[in-house]
């Protein structure tokens, strides 16, 4: 979590908007994510004893957070492969992480246990890719002599200035 935050904090000085927004996203995400699920915040007693409210409260928290992934997913779609497959599988993990608190609500155990698992095997997902493309960024900031494949989607996908520049020519 902190890390994230110091990246984010990195990629707005170099002026990189995009990581460093969804840096400061996900950084802020987990960190809010663990304490409110650490016993030391107390965060579910607030609700005394309608825990259920709580976990409706929390699974619409999810729900925002795979809002705001569908939309970094999209605009990924210029960025590469790589990023796009990770921002894919979290805007599917997070209304799965959702739909398990909302049957937790409403006493459905099992189905909450089945969201939460499929939800994690596509946070895995995520993470495996994730490390990928940071091994991928590590081999290329030393000049190694292989690099690995990201699929680089920028020439697929112009951006406004390009096209802009194009149509005044």
């Amino acid at each position: 979590m902190l890390i994230q935050l110091y990246s984010g904090a990195a990629e707005w000085v170099l002026g990189n908007t995009f990581p460093s927004v969804v840096f400061f996203t996900f950084g802020g995400f987990w960190g809010t994510f663990g304490a409110t699920l650490t016993p030391f915040y107390n965060a579910i007693n607030g609700y005394g004893d309608e825990v259920a409210d709580f976990y409706n409260s929390f699974a619409f928290f999810l729900v925002f957070m795979a809002v705001l992934c569908l939309f970094y997913t999209i605009a990924a779609l210029r960025t590469n492969i790589c990023l796009v497959i990770i921002l894919a599988c979290f805007t599917v993990t997070f209304p799965c992480l959702s739909a398990s608190y909302f049957y937790g609500a409403v006493g459905m155990a099992t189905l909450s246990k089945s969201c939460r698992v499929v939800g994690a095997a596509f946070a895995f997902a995520a993470s495996m890719v994730a490390w990928y493309l940071w091994f991928s960024m590590i081999l290329e900031a030393v000049d190694f002599p292989i690099s690995l494949p990201v699929g680089d989607l920028s020439k697929y996908i112009k951006g406004k200035s390009e096209k802009t520049k194009r149509d005044m020519v």
